[in-house]
Protein backbone atom coordinates (compact mmCIF):
# COMPACT_ATOMS: atom_id res chain seq x y z
CA UNK A 1 0.00 0.00 0.00
CA UNK A 2 1.47 3.35 -0.67
CA UNK A 3 2.82 5.49 1.93
CA UNK A 4 0.24 8.36 2.74
CA UNK A 5 -0.62 9.22 5.69
CA UNK A 6 0.68 6.78 8.54
CA UNK A 7 3.18 8.57 10.82
CA UNK A 8 6.66 6.55 11.21
CA UNK A 9 8.83 6.18 13.70
CA UNK A 10 13.03 6.22 13.52
CA UNK A 11 15.07 5.66 16.89
CA UNK A 12 18.55 6.89 17.35
CA UNK A 13 21.12 4.44 17.62
CA UNK A 14 22.06 4.08 21.68
CA UNK A 15 24.42 5.81 22.26
CA UNK A 16 25.15 8.37 19.40
CA UNK A 17 29.06 8.48 19.02
CA UNK A 18 30.98 11.77 20.81
CA UNK A 19 33.92 13.53 19.48
CA UNK A 20 36.16 15.60 21.68
CA UNK A 21 37.44 19.08 21.01
CA UNK A 22 40.78 20.95 21.88
CA UNK A 23 39.34 24.37 20.01
CA UNK A 24 38.17 27.20 21.38
CA UNK A 25 35.08 28.56 20.84
CA UNK A 26 33.58 24.69 21.21
CA UNK A 27 30.85 24.18 23.46
CA UNK A 28 29.62 20.78 22.23
CA UNK A 29 26.47 19.20 22.56
CA UNK A 30 24.70 15.72 22.23
CA UNK A 31 21.44 15.04 20.48
CA UNK A 32 18.43 15.88 22.58
CA UNK A 33 16.06 13.23 21.51
CA UNK A 34 16.07 9.71 21.44
CA UNK A 35 14.06 9.49 18.12
CA UNK A 36 11.51 10.93 15.66
CA UNK A 37 8.22 10.64 13.96
CA UNK A 38 6.83 12.33 10.84
CA UNK A 39 4.17 11.99 8.84
CA UNK A 40 4.60 11.67 4.56
CA UNK A 41 4.29 15.31 3.84
CA UNK A 42 7.05 16.39 6.30
CA UNK A 43 9.40 13.67 4.70
CA UNK A 44 8.31 15.19 1.30
CA UNK A 45 8.28 18.78 2.34
CA UNK A 46 11.83 18.23 4.12
CA UNK A 47 13.89 16.30 1.43
CA UNK A 48 12.28 18.85 -1.49
CA UNK A 49 13.47 22.11 0.61
CA UNK A 50 17.02 20.09 1.03
CA UNK A 51 17.51 19.86 -2.28
CA UNK A 52 18.00 23.36 -3.21
CA UNK A 53 21.14 24.60 -2.80
CA UNK A 54 20.72 27.38 -5.03
CA UNK A 55 17.32 29.18 -5.90
CA UNK A 56 15.14 27.45 -7.74
CA UNK A 57 12.05 29.03 -9.63
CA UNK A 58 8.94 27.73 -8.14
CA UNK A 59 7.33 26.83 -11.09
CA UNK A 60 9.56 23.90 -10.97
CA UNK A 61 9.11 22.48 -6.97
CA UNK A 62 6.12 20.93 -7.67
CA UNK A 63 7.28 18.58 -10.31
CA UNK A 64 10.10 18.18 -8.04
CA UNK A 65 8.05 17.41 -5.31
CA UNK A 66 5.73 15.02 -6.59
CA UNK A 67 9.41 13.18 -8.10
CA UNK A 68 10.03 12.79 -4.16
CA UNK A 69 6.62 11.73 -3.60
CA UNK A 70 5.74 9.34 -5.98
CA UNK A 71 9.72 7.82 -5.26
CA UNK A 72 9.27 7.68 -1.65
CA UNK A 73 5.72 6.75 -1.26
CA UNK A 74 6.08 3.86 -3.36
CA UNK A 75 8.24 1.64 -1.52
CA UNK A 76 7.42 2.60 1.88
CA UNK A 77 4.27 0.74 3.37
CA UNK A 78 0.84 2.79 5.18
CA UNK A 79 0.78 0.09 8.12
CA UNK A 80 3.96 -0.25 9.82
CA UNK A 81 4.71 1.80 12.67
CA UNK A 82 8.56 2.43 11.86
CA UNK A 83 10.15 4.15 8.99
CA UNK A 84 11.98 1.29 6.31
CA UNK A 85 12.28 1.51 2.91
CA UNK A 86 10.53 -1.91 0.89
CA UNK A 87 12.60 -4.07 -0.82
CA UNK A 88 10.57 -2.68 -4.14
CA UNK A 89 13.45 0.17 -4.44
CA UNK A 90 16.11 -2.41 -5.07
CA UNK A 91 14.97 -2.21 -8.72
CA UNK A 92 16.21 1.29 -8.88
CA UNK A 93 19.78 1.68 -11.38
CA UNK A 94 22.73 2.71 -9.40
CA UNK A 95 22.19 6.17 -9.99
CA UNK A 96 18.69 6.30 -8.57
CA UNK A 97 19.73 4.68 -5.83
CA UNK A 98 22.33 7.24 -4.65
CA UNK A 99 19.68 9.43 -5.61
CA UNK A 100 17.15 8.08 -3.44
CA UNK A 101 18.92 7.41 -0.56
CA UNK A 102 20.56 10.89 0.03
CA UNK A 103 17.63 12.61 -0.74
CA UNK A 104 15.59 10.44 2.29
CA UNK A 105 18.36 11.08 4.51
CA UNK A 106 18.63 14.46 4.01
CA UNK A 107 15.32 15.42 4.54
CA UNK A 108 15.39 12.45 7.67
CA UNK A 109 18.49 14.80 8.63
CA UNK A 110 17.02 18.07 8.48
CA UNK A 111 13.62 16.34 10.56
CA UNK A 112 15.99 14.88 13.15
CA UNK A 113 17.05 18.28 13.36
CA UNK A 114 13.93 20.28 14.29
CA UNK A 115 12.86 17.89 16.37
CA UNK A 116 15.81 18.44 18.71
CA UNK A 117 15.15 22.22 19.33
CA UNK A 118 16.58 23.55 15.64
CA UNK A 119 14.51 26.42 13.67
CA UNK A 120 16.42 27.90 11.05
CA UNK A 121 18.45 26.41 8.49
CA UNK A 122 20.94 27.90 5.54
CA UNK A 123 23.33 25.70 3.61
CA UNK A 124 26.49 26.06 4.50
CA UNK A 125 28.03 27.71 0.92
CA UNK A 126 25.08 30.34 1.38
CA UNK A 127 26.29 31.30 5.37
CA UNK A 128 29.74 31.68 3.66
CA UNK A 129 28.60 34.51 1.57
CA UNK A 130 26.14 36.05 4.05
CA UNK A 131 28.52 37.35 6.51
CA UNK A 132 31.80 38.11 7.55
CA UNK A 133 32.68 34.24 8.35
CA UNK A 134 33.68 32.17 5.88
CA UNK A 135 34.62 28.92 8.34
CA UNK A 136 38.02 26.87 7.54
CA UNK A 137 39.18 28.25 4.74
CA UNK A 138 42.19 25.88 4.76
CA UNK A 139 39.33 23.14 4.48
CA UNK A 140 38.80 21.87 1.15
CA UNK A 141 35.39 19.88 2.61
CA UNK A 142 32.44 21.35 4.44
CA UNK A 143 29.37 20.38 5.82
CA UNK A 144 25.92 20.26 4.59
CA UNK A 145 23.69 22.72 6.36
CA UNK A 146 24.17 25.00 9.21
CA UNK A 147 21.58 25.09 11.82
CA UNK A 148 20.09 27.70 14.90
CA UNK A 149 18.28 27.48 17.61
CA UNK A 150 16.18 30.32 19.28
CA UNK A 151 17.24 31.90 22.12
CA UNK A 152 20.99 31.13 21.26
CA UNK A 153 23.84 32.75 19.41
CA UNK A 154 25.71 30.04 18.21
CA UNK A 155 25.38 27.67 15.23
CA UNK A 156 25.68 23.98 14.98
CA UNK A 157 26.87 22.32 11.56
CA UNK A 158 25.34 19.52 10.22
CA UNK A 159 26.43 16.65 7.57
CA UNK A 160 23.89 14.10 6.20
CA UNK A 161 25.10 10.39 4.78
CA UNK A 162 22.40 8.01 4.08
CA UNK A 163 22.23 4.26 2.71
CA UNK A 164 20.62 1.32 1.74
CA UNK A 165 23.15 -1.22 0.92
CA UNK A 166 25.96 -0.70 3.55
CA UNK A 167 26.39 -2.76 6.94
CA UNK A 168 25.77 -1.19 10.36
CA UNK A 169 29.28 -1.46 10.82
CA UNK A 170 30.07 0.02 7.51
CA UNK A 171 28.09 2.88 7.43
CA UNK A 172 29.05 3.98 11.23
CA UNK A 173 32.23 4.26 9.52
CA UNK A 174 30.88 6.65 6.89
CA UNK A 175 28.99 8.82 9.38
CA UNK A 176 32.25 8.84 11.48
CA UNK A 177 34.13 10.45 8.34
CA UNK A 178 31.52 13.20 7.74
CA UNK A 179 31.58 14.56 11.15
CA UNK A 180 35.81 13.68 11.12
CA UNK A 181 36.13 15.45 7.79
CA UNK A 182 33.49 17.62 7.29
CA UNK A 183 32.05 19.15 10.50
CA UNK A 184 34.97 19.10 12.29
CA UNK A 185 37.40 21.17 10.75
CA UNK A 186 35.25 24.49 11.07
CA UNK A 187 34.14 24.10 14.16
CA UNK A 188 35.19 26.87 16.50
CA UNK A 189 35.35 29.17 13.42
CA UNK A 190 32.73 32.17 12.22
CA UNK A 191 30.68 31.12 9.63
CA UNK A 192 28.30 33.54 8.10
CA UNK A 193 27.37 36.11 11.37
CA UNK A 194 27.99 33.58 13.97
CA UNK A 195 30.54 30.89 15.37
CA UNK A 196 29.83 27.01 14.79
CA UNK A 197 30.27 25.92 18.22
CA UNK A 198 29.15 22.03 17.45
CA UNK A 199 27.66 19.68 14.78
CA UNK A 200 26.18 16.80 13.59
CA UNK A 201 27.07 13.61 11.32
CA UNK A 202 23.60 12.45 10.68
CA UNK A 203 23.00 9.24 8.82
CA UNK A 204 20.17 7.07 7.92
CA UNK A 205 20.70 3.47 8.11
CA UNK A 206 17.90 1.98 5.49
CA UNK A 207 19.56 -1.62 4.90
CA UNK A 208 16.60 -3.08 7.16
CA UNK A 209 13.13 -3.49 5.09
CA UNK A 210 11.81 -3.36 8.38
CA UNK A 211 13.17 -0.38 10.73
CA UNK A 212 15.59 2.05 9.27
CA UNK A 213 17.47 3.87 12.24
CA UNK A 214 19.18 6.95 12.61
CA UNK A 215 23.23 6.88 13.11
CA UNK A 216 24.55 10.11 14.95
CA UNK A 217 27.88 11.49 15.64
CA UNK A 218 28.43 14.57 17.36
CA UNK A 219 30.73 17.08 19.42
CA UNK A 220 30.98 15.95 22.87
CA UNK A 221 29.72 18.29 25.80
CA UNK A 222 32.02 16.46 28.02
CA UNK A 223 35.35 16.10 26.31
CA UNK A 224 35.59 19.66 25.25
CA UNK A 225 37.81 22.16 25.96
CA UNK A 226 36.41 25.89 27.68
CA UNK A 227 35.00 27.96 25.50
CA UNK A 228 36.97 31.31 25.27
CA UNK A 229 37.23 33.89 22.16
CA UNK A 230 35.37 37.01 20.89
CA UNK A 231 31.90 35.90 21.15
CA UNK A 232 29.14 33.73 18.85
CA UNK A 233 27.81 36.67 16.63
CA UNK A 234 24.20 36.36 15.55
CA UNK A 235 22.16 34.17 13.96
CA UNK A 236 20.83 36.80 11.43
CA UNK A 237 22.62 35.02 8.37
CA UNK A 238 21.03 31.89 8.97
CA UNK A 239 17.72 32.89 9.62
CA UNK A 240 17.87 35.48 6.41
CA UNK A 241 18.83 32.26 4.56
CA UNK A 242 16.00 30.27 5.76
CA UNK A 243 13.76 32.75 4.79
CA UNK A 244 15.38 33.03 0.94
CA UNK A 245 14.95 29.38 0.60
CA UNK A 246 11.05 29.48 1.91
CA UNK A 247 10.52 32.49 -0.55
CA UNK A 248 11.82 30.51 -3.48
CA UNK A 249 10.03 27.66 -2.99
CA UNK A 250 6.80 29.76 -1.84
CA UNK A 251 6.95 32.89 -4.03
CA UNK A 252 9.55 33.45 -6.45
CA UNK A 253 13.50 32.87 -6.83
CA UNK A 254 13.77 36.64 -7.54
CA UNK A 255 12.50 37.42 -4.23
CA UNK A 256 14.45 34.84 -2.42
CA UNK A 257 18.30 36.27 -4.30
CA UNK A 258 16.87 40.07 -3.09
CA UNK A 259 16.03 38.24 0.63
CA UNK A 260 19.82 36.34 0.48
CA UNK A 261 21.64 39.32 -0.31
CA UNK A 262 20.01 41.51 1.89
CA UNK A 263 17.92 44.07 -0.27
CA UNK A 264 14.60 44.57 -1.92
CA UNK A 265 14.95 45.82 -5.09
CA UNK A 266 11.98 47.48 -6.73
CA UNK A 267 9.08 49.68 -5.16
CA UNK A 268 6.88 46.68 -3.98
CA UNK A 269 6.12 42.95 -4.04
CA UNK A 270 3.04 41.39 -5.19
CA UNK A 271 1.71 38.56 -2.97
CA UNK A 272 -1.23 36.15 -2.38
CA UNK A 273 -2.47 36.05 1.43
CA UNK A 274 -4.96 33.47 2.98
CA UNK A 275 -6.02 32.28 6.59
CA UNK A 276 -5.53 28.63 7.25
CA UNK A 277 -5.08 26.71 10.59
CA UNK A 278 -5.61 30.25 12.72
CA UNK A 279 -2.68 31.73 11.03
CA UNK A 280 -2.21 34.32 8.32
CA UNK A 281 0.26 32.72 4.86
CA UNK A 282 1.70 34.22 2.45
CA UNK A 283 2.68 32.86 -1.00
CA UNK A 284 2.81 34.00 -4.50
CA UNK A 285 4.80 33.79 -8.00
CA UNK A 286 4.17 31.10 -10.12
CA UNK A 287 0.92 29.89 -12.25
CA UNK A 288 0.17 27.83 -9.92
CA UNK A 289 -0.88 30.42 -7.33
CA UNK A 290 -2.34 32.39 -10.08
CA UNK A 291 -6.26 32.87 -9.01
CA UNK A 292 -8.44 31.25 -12.11
CA UNK A 293 -12.16 32.35 -12.61
CA UNK A 294 -13.89 29.92 -10.49
CA UNK A 295 -17.32 31.28 -8.55
CA UNK A 296 -16.13 29.81 -4.78
CA UNK A 297 -13.03 30.53 -2.30
CA UNK A 298 -11.74 27.50 -2.58
CA UNK A 299 -8.18 25.98 -3.11
CA UNK A 300 -9.05 25.66 -6.74
CA UNK A 301 -10.23 29.12 -7.28
CA UNK A 302 -7.05 30.54 -5.71
CA UNK A 303 -4.29 28.17 -7.28
CA UNK A 304 -5.87 26.56 -10.09
CA UNK A 305 -6.71 22.77 -9.80
CA UNK A 306 -4.42 20.80 -7.86
CA UNK A 307 -1.65 18.27 -9.61
CA UNK A 308 -0.44 15.51 -7.46
CA UNK A 309 1.36 17.31 -4.65
CA UNK A 310 1.03 20.17 -2.27
CA UNK A 311 1.95 23.62 -2.50
CA UNK A 312 4.06 26.18 -0.32
CA UNK A 313 3.04 29.19 2.01
CA UNK A 314 4.83 31.22 4.87
CA UNK A 315 3.56 32.52 7.95
CA UNK A 316 3.06 36.00 7.42
CA UNK A 317 4.08 37.90 10.49
CA UNK A 318 7.21 35.91 10.42
CA UNK A 319 7.49 36.90 6.75
CA UNK A 320 6.79 40.31 7.16
CA UNK A 321 9.86 40.68 9.96
CA UNK A 322 12.39 39.33 7.76
CA UNK A 323 11.09 41.55 4.22
CA UNK A 324 10.83 44.60 7.21
CA UNK A 325 14.73 43.76 7.69
CA UNK A 326 15.57 43.15 4.38
CA UNK A 327 13.87 46.87 3.54
CA UNK A 328 15.55 48.59 5.85
CA UNK A 329 19.08 49.28 4.83
CA UNK A 330 19.71 50.88 8.45
CA UNK A 331 18.54 48.22 10.65
CA UNK A 332 21.36 46.11 12.22
CA UNK A 333 21.87 42.46 12.32
CA UNK A 334 20.97 41.82 15.28
CA UNK A 335 17.69 43.83 14.88
CA UNK A 336 16.00 40.08 13.08
CA UNK A 337 14.12 38.71 16.02
CA UNK A 338 12.34 35.67 14.77
CA UNK A 339 10.17 32.75 17.13
CA UNK A 340 9.27 29.31 15.99
CA UNK A 341 6.18 28.58 14.89
CA UNK A 342 3.75 27.25 17.90
CA UNK A 343 4.68 23.30 19.01
CA UNK A 344 0.90 22.52 19.64
CA UNK A 345 -0.20 24.32 15.74
CA UNK A 346 1.88 22.01 14.02
CA UNK A 347 0.69 18.63 15.80
CA UNK A 348 -2.45 19.99 15.31
CA UNK A 349 -2.15 20.31 11.66
CA UNK A 350 -0.09 16.87 11.31
CA UNK A 351 -3.22 15.25 13.05
CA UNK A 352 -6.02 17.25 11.27
CA UNK A 353 -4.22 17.22 7.62
CA UNK A 354 -1.99 14.31 6.89
CA UNK A 355 -1.43 15.92 3.83
CA UNK A 356 -0.15 19.19 5.20
CA UNK A 357 2.91 19.96 7.01
CA UNK A 358 4.07 23.25 8.98
CA UNK A 359 8.00 23.83 9.96
CA UNK A 360 9.24 25.67 13.07
CA UNK A 361 10.62 28.71 10.86
CA UNK A 362 7.06 29.45 9.72
CA UNK A 363 7.00 27.29 6.10
CA UNK A 364 4.25 25.22 5.82
CA UNK A 365 3.38 22.28 2.93
CA UNK A 366 -0.17 22.39 1.97
CA UNK A 367 -1.79 19.63 0.82
CA UNK A 368 -4.71 19.20 -1.17
CA UNK A 369 -6.95 17.87 1.56
CA UNK A 370 -6.53 21.68 3.07
CA UNK A 371 -9.12 23.23 0.52
CA UNK A 372 -11.67 23.43 3.18
CA UNK A 373 -10.15 25.30 5.20
CA UNK A 374 -8.64 27.91 3.52
CA UNK A 375 -10.32 31.24 3.61
CA UNK A 376 -10.56 35.11 3.08
CA UNK A 377 -7.73 34.91 0.50
CA UNK A 378 -6.49 38.86 -1.16
CA UNK A 379 -3.89 40.34 -3.28
CA UNK A 380 -1.46 41.73 -0.97
CA UNK A 381 1.63 44.35 -1.55
CA UNK A 382 4.96 44.47 -0.18
CA UNK A 383 5.76 48.61 0.15
CA UNK A 384 9.20 48.58 -0.09
CA UNK A 385 9.79 52.52 0.92
CA UNK A 386 7.76 52.02 3.37
CA UNK A 387 8.21 48.44 4.92
CA UNK A 388 4.65 47.43 4.58
CA UNK A 389 2.02 45.45 3.43
CA UNK A 390 -0.93 46.45 1.75
CA UNK A 391 -3.97 44.99 0.12
CA UNK A 392 -3.61 45.41 -3.33
CA UNK A 393 -6.49 47.81 -5.03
Amino acid sequence: MTWTSKSKDMGIIDPPTGHGSTKAGVAGRAPGISSITFIPSELFGASARCLYLHLVNPALVTPESIMISRLIEQHVDDTSKYFAVLSSADSFKDYAKSYFSGTVAAGIAYLTMIADGYVWAGHFENEKKAGPGKGNTGSTKAPDFVFARSGHSDVALMESKGTRSETAGAFDTSVEGGYVDQVNPHLGYAIGTSTASHGFSIGAWMTSTTKAEINVHHTDPVTVAPSVGGGPGTITSVQRNDFATAFSLAHSPQLAEQVRAGRIDGPYVPFIGFQWQGYRWLAGGGPRWTPRPYEHDTLEYLYGPYNYFAHFAVERMRAETVLRFVSDAEMPESALELTPMPRDLRERTRFEESQSAVFPDGLAVIGPGADANIEDWTYLRWDTVKAKMFQAG
